[in-house]
């Protein structure tokens, strides 16, 4: 080990954080943009677990034993060591961490360093009650673990057989973060994406759209870019994918945007969408009072003019007929919002009655 002439002691100052959800031993992408991996390996000695760890490849770069800076972080290691050894006192449940003590200084506290270079193990420190103590009887506690019986925090240890494995660190990687899924609720309106936390920040991106509802022409604008946008023309569910690429490892992630707005056909008074002979028919049982009421007033007042009565039945079967003028716009083969201004209530499609 590296001699180090300052005096540097371990102590514990690092607060007991609720532990966010479980993850799998997969290198899982944590804070700052590092990924982490717990690696299953009993007994398995410090130097051991530090060569392992360096050997370890992710995305074509190699690993280290980690290193802890932040509450966060260890929060977030600890709770991928339980996802690898579980949160109870049921065998071996401490994996080596990337710190160790240079026996030139004095027990038990004294010149605890991070490997790598990384300095002193001072500012962010979060041992367990007592520790370190030196109190192997088997040798010298010389090396870092996280996790015990159940508790949250560090150990210096010396005796393989309570070590169950190592946490693997990358300091570097691909990581896709398309953001969360949107909900929008008015018609054409600008859907903003945004790559976020996607690493590395100099990587390529690029945006598609997976899926979308029937008759869309929605594109993306500039989606080879961190932060495009889109205009969401109808009412459904748009699939979006963002693909994040270093030239050599890419990584994809998901979003989906639900667009709820009004949008109807004109003519369509029975909300089966299309306009045909039985909207004239349902609109005429509707003025009788035989018929039943309609959900869309929007979509009867066929000849736009603000109200329903008998014009709109006769200006769709002049229009279906006779060759009169097709209905005003959104007119009756595709769904629009209605861009004149009235008190008859909105329309809200369902994404199958905007279909060609």
């Amino acid at each position: 080990m590296l001699s180090r002439r300052f005096l540097v002691l371990l102590t514990c100052l690092g607060p007991l954080l609720t532990p966010p959800p479980l993850f799998s031993n997969d290198p899982v992408f944590g804070p700052g943009g590092h990924f982490y991996q717990a690696i299953q390996s009993p007994s398995i000695s410090w130097n051991d677990a530090h060569l392992a760890a360096s050997s370890i490849l992710f995305q074509g770069r190699p690993g280290h034993l980690a290193t802890i800076a932040t509450a966060e972080e260890d929060n977030f290691v600890n709770e991928v060591r339980i996802a690898l050894v579980g949160a109870e006192c049921s065998g071996a449940v401490e994996l080596w961490l990337g710190g160790y003590q240079d026996q030139a200084y004095a027990e038990p506290g004294g010149g605890w360093f991070w490997i790598n270079d990384e300095g002193p193990i001072e500012g962010y420190t979060n041992c367990i009650q007592g520790e370190p103590n030196n109190s192997s009887a088997l040798g010298e506690e010389e090396y870092l673990a996280l996790g015990s019986c159940g508790v949250f925090g560090w150990n210096d240890e010396g005796y393989v057989g309570n070590i169950g494995g190592f946490v693997v660190e990358f300091d570097s990687g691909v990581f896709a973060d398309a953001g969360l899924d949107q909900v929008k609720t008015t018609c054409s309106e600008i859907v903003h994406l945004d790559a976020g936390a996607s690493q590395p920040n100099d990587a390529l991106f690029h945006w598609t759209i997976v899926s979308k509802p029937g008759g869309s022409l929605a594109a993306i604008d500039d989606q080879n870019t961190r932060t495009p946008s889109f205009v969401a023309d109808l009412p459904g569910t748009y699939l979006i994918q963002l693909t994040v690429s270093d030239g050599d490892y890419s990584a994809s992630d998901e979003l989906l945007v639900r667009v709820s707005c009004p949008v109807f056909r004109r003519g369509d008074s029975n909300g089966a969408g299309r306009t045909d002979l039985a909207d004239a028919v349902y609109t005429l049982d509707f003025l009788f009072q035989t018929g039943e009421p309609i959900r869309c007033t929007d979509a009867a007042d066929a000849n736009d003019d603000g109200t329903i009565n008998i014009a709109d039945p006769v200006y769709v079967l002049l229009y279906l007929f006779l060759g009169a003028a097709p209905p005003p716009l959104p007119g009756s083969e595709t769904c629009g919002p209605d861009p004149t201004a009235d008190q008859l209530q909105e329309c809200r499609y369902l994404p199958e009655n905007c279909r060609p």
